[in-house]
């Protein structure tokens, strides 16, 4: 498989004892210098500027990760990627605090090493120049009137309930308004329509491009998007990610901004479902973003992407006080729990467990607060969710299911 084009003139440095990692190194257009301890570190990032540093296994669980940490925190224009044994590091503190940018576990897949290195360097490159920029565009100009009022519902890494949050939360706000719209982003692997057992017509692409694929006039587009919204049994309205996804790469950062300011003038509330990760068009969300959720699960490699994340985030200029982190599929029995990890990153907006009912729910094509309203996981999620949907009180209430807000599947 071919290495992504963006590792071309990366430079890596490796810090591990043995030379085990230098063969998957070895990719053409990336210059590695290898490091056996951490005794040269710190006079090795003084005098060469590494985009990447790439710390071997015995790193993760030792006094060694102290001073990728102190690293880190000094140098957070550098990337850093740990590999970790199949196990987990004893010092989850010391090992958040490092924060790395991408884990990776040994014995490496095909091509692991160069993805993580190509993922921590997209987040370098945002780092370096995407909140200057950010800031550049604000100061030139007025931002656009708050309509309706966006909540974006992201994450570090997949499978951790992003979706079924940003599910509960369309649903929850539906209760009080009559036009909601949840709008999935996530153009390669988009599951909204297809949990809710919907059929749509049309999707985002069909809001923005004409059937010969060529890209609406911008002030055209709230035209269309009517025609692609959808009605969930739930009560909401659902603008589904395009099936196809070479449609779904066409979408733009830029697109996505249409899109949200097309649906805030025509909604009550817009939820949007956005990938894992900062991409492009996750960047476009969070711009527009009145409210921000984050969900990851619980396990020490999503909470080391979350630490990371969450200061990729600060450093782009997302406002912490407009932030809501979620912990979630916590399994005690695991060793680590979600107070375990308010220890070591502070208080989060609330815990849920894992629950196998979650699943039932979305085999029903239903939010779980729909399918569960006296459920105790309802209840946890009502607490989490009452100080961003107006009216919503910490205790479920079951509600009649509203009908034809919308186009019917």
């Amino acid at each position: 498989m071919a290495q992504p084009a963006d590792l071309s003139g990366a430079r890596v440095l490796l810090v591990a004892a043995s030379d085990e990692l230098l063969a998957p190194l070895a990719i053409p257009g990336v210059s590695v210098a290898h490091l056996r301890d951490t005794a040269a570190l710190q006079q090795a990032v003084d005098r060469e500027p590494w985009d990447v540093i790439v710390a071997g296994p015995e790193h993760a669980d030792s006094p060694a990760l102290e001073m990728l940490a102190a690293v880190r925190a000094a140098r957070p224009d550098m990337g850093l990627v740990v590999t970790i044994n199949d196990h987990q590091p004893a010092d989850l503190s010391t090992f958040v605090r490092a924060r790395p940018d991408e884990l990776v576990t040994l014995p490496l897949g095909d091509d692991a090493l160069a993805r993580a290195i190509g993922q921590a360097l997209v987040l370098v490159r945002k780092r370096r120049g995407v909140h200057e920029d950010s800031m550049n565009r604000r100061a030139e100009g007025t931002p656009p009137p708050r309509l309706a009022p966006v909540h974006v519902v992201t994450g570090p890494s997949g499978g951790a309930g992003k979706t079924m949050m940003s599910m509960v939360l369309a649903h929850l706000l539906s209760a009080g308004s009559d036009r909601v719209v949840l709008a999935d982003l996530d153009s390669q692997f988009g599951k909204v329509a297809g949990s809710l057992q919907l059929r749509p017509a049309a999707s985002a692409y069909e809001c923005l491009f004409d059937d010969s694929g060529r890209r609406y006039d911008r002030r055209l587009v709230a035209e269309h998007v009517p025609d692609a919204l959808v009605d969930a049994p739930a009560g909401f309205g659902v603008l589904a990610a395009p099936p196809d996804p070479v449609h779904g790469d066409a979408i733009t950062g830029e697109d996505v901004t249409t899109l949200v300011g097309a649906l805030r003038r025509s909604c009550d509330a817009v939820v949007l479902d956005c990938p894992a990760g900062l991409g492009e068009k996750t960047l476009a969300a969070l711009d527009r973003a009145d409210h921000h959720i984050v969900v990851t699960q619980i396990d020490v490699p999503a909470i080391a992407n979350l630490r990371s994340y969450l200061d990729t985030l600060e450093r782009l200029g997302v406002e912490p006080t407009s932030q809501s982190v979620v912990l979630n599929k916590e399994i005690p029995a695991s060793g680590v729990t979600g107070r375990d990890v308010e220890q070591v990153m502070g208080p989060v907006a609330g815990i849920l467990p894992f629950e196998p009912l979650v699943a039932r729910a979305l085999n029903d094509g239903l939010p779980v607060t729909a399918a569960l309203p006296d459920h105790e996981f309802t209840r946890l999620l009502h607490s989490i969710l009452a100080p961003i949907v107006p009216g919503l009180d910490a205790a479920p209430s079951t509600g009649r299911r509203r009908a034809g807000l919308f186009r019917r599947s």
